[in-house]
């Protein structure tokens, strides 16, 4: 090493996957499904983040069943076969993921045709591994789905553009991505970290309370830890005060309400816990970009 050179340590026990990572996004959509949604059993030669933002039923992986709810996010790997049912009478609303963890010359080429006896794309040097540093597991619960769903919108809206910078950006986002889902992990995994359960009880209220006239206070006793603690820890956890933690939870029920139903938009305000329309509208468009009836009107389908 030349005198003045700085030489980065190597990181420990990091997988080639992780390694030697240059993600590529090769599917990436957001769709509802039909009701009574049954994906027969399947293998895929990538690797898939398969996301429920909304429904229930069972997600069966490499033999194991799991539930699926809220906020649930499966990832399958290359050739493990998998299959998904949504409850009777009911349907989902998925944002699914199909990306490579490092580009080769054929992830742009896309061919789903379920072959069961597909041959293995990927050498396993380029397959997330489930276990240790740099490992996901087959199944998540996604404690801060807004996180989750912001990063995956930026996706999105860069996978159908392929000039330079926007491939460097879609490559950029997904792993910043996958970066997230790797310290949500650990930091639920007594192995890899803290549990932080106070910020996790604090989140959880926040999400099934929305629509109540919250404060601060409430949510830390219902956290069982003074508001100080909670204020500090639940910022450094998410990123978010809990009061805009708050506010984007109202917001994404609200653009849901918008999306999939015909209620009046003083209306969705009321449901969603905003104060009156007027504070629901100024909100939105700070968080959106756009009013209210502006979103609904060019999103007409859903």
């Amino acid at each position: 090493m030349a005198s003045g050179d700085i030489q980065r340590p190597l990181a420990v026990d990091v997988p080639p996957a992780v390694r030697f990572s240059s993600p590529f996004a090769r599917l990436v959509h957001d769709f509802t499904t039909s009701v009574d949604m049954r994906l027969p059993p399947r293998r895929i030669g990538d690797h898939a983040l398969l996301y429920f933002k909304r429904g229930a039923g069972e997600f069966t992986l490499g033999g194991t069943i799991h539930p699926i709810r809220d906020a649930t996010v499966f990832i399958v790997r290359p050739l493990i076969e998998h299959s998904f049912a949504a409850d009777a009478g009911t349907g989902f609303h998925m944002l699914n993921l199909h990306f490579d963890p490092v580009q080769r010359d054929d992830s742009t080429t896309v061919d789903y045709g379920h072959d069961p006896r597909r041959p293995r794309r990927l050498p396993r040097s380029q397959c997330l591994p489930m276990d240790g540093v740099g490992g996901l597991p087959e199944t998540m619960t996604v404690a801060n789905p807004i996180a989750y769903e912001r990063l995956f919108a930026v996706l999105l809206r860069l996978v159908s553009l392929r000039d330079a910078a926007s491939t460097l950006r879609m490559k950029a986002a997904l792993g910043e991505l996958l970066a997230w889902l790797l310290q949500e992990h650990h930091s639920q995994d007594p192995r890899g970290g803290h549990v932080d359960a106070e910020c996790e009880r604090a989140a959880r209220f926040i999400r099934e309370r929305h629509a109540l006239p919250l404060t601060v206070d409430a949510v830390a006793r219902h956290a069982a830890v003074s508001r100080s603690h909670l204020a500090k820890r639940f910022k450094d956890r998410f990123g978010l005060t809990l009061m805009e933690y708050l506010r984007q939870v109202r917001i994404e029920h609200a653009k849901a309400a918008l999306l999939y139903g015909d209620a009046p938009i003083k209306a969705i305000a009321d449901a969603t816990g905003f104060a009156n329309v007027h504070h629901f509208t100024r909100a939105f468009a700070a968080d959106v970009g756009m009013p209210p009836a502006s979103f609904r009107r060019i999103h007409p389908t859903g």
